[in-house]
């Protein structure tokens, strides 16, 4: 029996993994000749990203903090900047303080911190230093992915990736018949349908280089059939802006993107036997 796969709307600022873009860009070549520049590019009327989630998750956090994170000479007052993370000293110690969004710092979270502390001492101090005897775990968690991160984050991009890896959904009418990239004249092998879906290698994901998708009929996406020998990758700032831009309009639910992932990399990890 065919499922369909549950997406969410778009909730986080950030690229997720399982999130679906309309109308991208790829670029094949762009060549001079003569003072003249050809660029040849495909737009896709839908992609997928694939590129892990704790990956894409770091690197936003290392992006975000390089950009809000600063540093004060006193300890900051609570009309400054909401959301932002500062760092202050105060009698020789360096301490953390972050004033949350929305509230008028007065939730303003301080903690000290030293250059060499590491994901568990920064947890048991969390706990320890919450200002009023406030639990504010929101706090706490951010300031354990800007800190962890980025306490030397002017000198240390680890965790920034360079491009993101995103695949094309094709229209599974399209993908049926092989003329899924007759726009580039591209011609397909065809994918016969079988009487009954239950035993179609097409929709019950059988086929290794295929993953089909279908969705509810109030998404504005076709059912769909992912090819895994066709992917490529974004550069990080342009897929960010086409998400500030709502160009992301959907994303996968946590099961069925995880399905897929395995599904991807279990492909490409094949080992290659001559014919």
């Amino acid at each position: 029996m065919e499922q369909t796969v549950k997406t969410e709307g778009i909730k986080e600022e950030r690229i997720c993994q399982g999130d679906i873009f309309k109308d991208v860009e790829f670029i094949e070549y762009a060549t001079e000749k003569s003072g003249t520049v050809e660029i040849s590019k495909i737009i896709f009327p839908f992609v997928i990203v694939l590129s892990q989630d704790c990956d894409l998750q770091q690197d936003f956090n290392a992006r975000k903090c390089a950009h809000n994170v600063m540093f004060a000479r006193n300890k900051p007052k609570s009309d400054l900047k909401q959301g932002t993370a500062y760092f202050y000293k105060e009698n020789e110690k360096w301490f953390f303080c972050l004033l949350p969004n929305g509230n008028g710092g007065k939730d303003a979270f301080y903690i000290e911190v030293r250059a060499n502390e590491n994901q568990r001492d920064l947890e048991e101090i969390s706990n320890t230093y919450a200002t009023a005897g406030k639990k504010n775990d929101e706090a706490k968690k951010q300031l354990l992915e800007i800190v962890t991160s980025n306490y030397d984050n002017k000198n240390n991009q680890d965790k920034y990736l360079i491009s993101v890896i995103v695949t094309p959904l094709y229209n599974i009418e399209h993908v049926r018949l092989g003329e899924h990239l007759s726009g580039i004249d591209l011609k397909m092998s065809p994918i016969s349908k079988s009487k009954n879906a239950a035993s179609d290698a097409l929709l019950q994901n059988q086929k290794p280089r295929y993953h089909y998708l279908k969705f509810a009929n109030k998404e504005p996406i076709p059912d769909s059939v992912i090819d895994f020998k066709h992917y490529f990758s974004i550069n990080v700032g342009i897929l960010l802006s086409m998400k500030e831009k709502n160009y992301c309009i959907r994303r996968v639910s946590a099961l069925y993107r995880e399905r897929l992932s395995q599904r991807f990399a279990n492909f490409l990890s094949r080992i290659g036997l001559p014919e």
